[in-house]
């Protein structure tokens, strides 16, 4: 398992806090072969 580390001021890591929380993890792919990539269909 991963555990990102983020430096920064409370509000950035707030908002990226607010941004992992709010995005489904089954939904979270490999960003290289899932809506963007190398090759367009």
């Amino acid at each position: 398992q991963r555990i990102p580390l983020i430096f920064g001021s409370v509000e950035e890591v707030e908002t990226i806090e607010k941004y992992l929380r709010e995005t489904d993890s089954s939904s979270r792919g490999s960003p290289l072969f899932s809506k963007r990539g190398l090759f367009r269909n």
